[in-house]
């Protein structure tokens, strides 16, 4: 899968997850403020986890172990976006994680059809 495919693929799952997560279900930000931090979030990451992070860590840990740490640093800064949009610890953690494990999620399923 190329870069522009992943971070669209990105956008189409979490673009929705932030505000759902953040708007609907508790109310922590207003529905504007809540897309924008979902696009500030993974503008913020996902160009540094597809061409730095796991380009370092895939030829020292292996596929599985860098996917892994690589999604973790991705929702701990995903986390801090949330918080600096005004976001309490434990919403904003909820969101993030929510968000990447259904992106990377899907991104599998999508990758494996795509054979990518």
């Amino acid at each position: 899968m190329t870069w522009p495919t992943a971070f669209a693929l990105t956008l189409v799952i979490e673009t929705p997850i932030y505000p759902g997560v953040l708007t609907l279900l508790l109310g922590a930000l207003p529905l504007r403020r809540a897309l924008g931090t979902s696009l500030v979030a993974n503008l913020a990451t996902h160009p540094a986890l597809w061409f730095v992070v796991l380009p370092q860590l895939t030829p020292r840990l292996g596929a599985g172990p860098a996917i892994v740490l690589a999604e973790a640093l991705v929702c701990a800064v995903e986390v801090l976006v949330v918080r600096r949009a005004g976001v309490p610890t434990a919403p904003a953690v909820a969101a993030a994680v929510l968000a990447n494990a259904s992106s990377w999620l899907v991104g599998m399923l999508v990758g494996g059809w795509l054979g990518a």
